[in-house]
């Protein structure tokens, strides 16, 4: 929940000292902690993000959300049209605000110099890493759901 309330922040007007905080941090700090064995519980809780995500794709459950349709958001509660405006708008500045953040961390590592760049490298590999780990555990997961299904 925690992670959706930061999200639509971001996302929102009143979210601009947040955007600002998160670009102008310290890109080698935060690429060192992230590799360091320190950030291991935050890397554990990200795989596990992922793969609930990727089981959530993969389940006839996104099928049944998609035929009901009609004027349900995206937990499956009623909203307005003006709501639905509201999020959507929330949503695609989030999606601007991360991609500005990210890309911003991404150039000031790069332009560091060496240090910046085995950070970058190392970062690189742990992403990898954690997506493969989530692909697993997703991948495992649905097929002990199907066999219990089946």
């Amino acid at each position: 929940r925690s992670q959706e309330v930061v999200g639509r922040l971001i996302g929102a007007r009143e979210g601009a000292a947040l955007r600002r905080v998160s670009y102008e941090a310290c890109s080698v700090s935060l690429a060192t902690y992230l590799a360091s064995d320190k950030a291991a519980p935050l890397r554990r809780a990200g795989v596990a993000t992922m793969s609930a995500v990727l089981k959530d794709l993969w389940t006839v459950r996104q099928a049944e959300i998609a035929k009901k349709g009609g004027s349900h958001g995206v937990r499956g509660w009623p909203e307005s049209s003006a709501a639905r405006v509201i999020r959507e708008r929330e949503e695609k500045t989030q999606r601007k605000a991360v991609t500005v953040i990210v890309l911003g961390h991404l150039k000031k590592l790069w332009c560091n110099g060496p240090r910046g760049m085995v950070l970058l490298a190392m970062l690189g590999a742990t992403a990898l890493r954690m997506s493969v780990l989530a692909v697993l555990y997703a991948t495992v997961g649905a097929a002990g759901e199907w066999l219990q299904r089946a």
